[in-house]
């Protein structure tokens, strides 16, 4: 089974949102879902991302995290985009991606709460 993905922009706040159910393997969908959002955030101009992944089982390991973040860029998410995951469980284990993002450059952050993810990316 793969996950769906559902895109929806909140005007109020600015934030592109894409929001993850269903089985998500990481190794084969995270690409897509990168790309798929960067066209999405092409239609709002926002440089705000909120991955909403609490109704998402996730498939893969530490070694799938790392590539899932590990370049960006050459999925089109900008060092100058605040990105942030919200997890409904083993959130410790995908802080491991928030690591390697923050560590090539990036503003990206993992949360298991969605109020402090929102917090994250409207701080001025």
């Amino acid at each position: 089974m793969k996950s769906d993905i559902k895109h929806i922009y909140d005007k109020k706040m600015g934030i592109c949102i894409a929001r993850v159910s269903g089985t998500h393997n990481r190794l084969k969908e995270s690409r897509k879902l990168f790309e798929n959002t960067v066209k999405f955030r092409a239609k709002h101009s926002c440089s705000l991302f909120l991955f909403d992944m609490r109704e998402a089982t996730i498939i893969g390991g530490p070694l799938e995290a790392f590539y899932t973040v590990s370049n960006p860029e050459e999925m089109g998410h900008k060092r100058l985009y605040r990105i942030a995951a919200v997890y409904s469980s083993n959130v410790e284990q995908h802080k491991f991606m928030e690591t390697v993002a923050r560590n090539r450059g990036h503003s990206f952050r993992v949360f298991g709460d969605m109020k402090e993810a929102i917090a994250y990316l409207t701080a001025k």
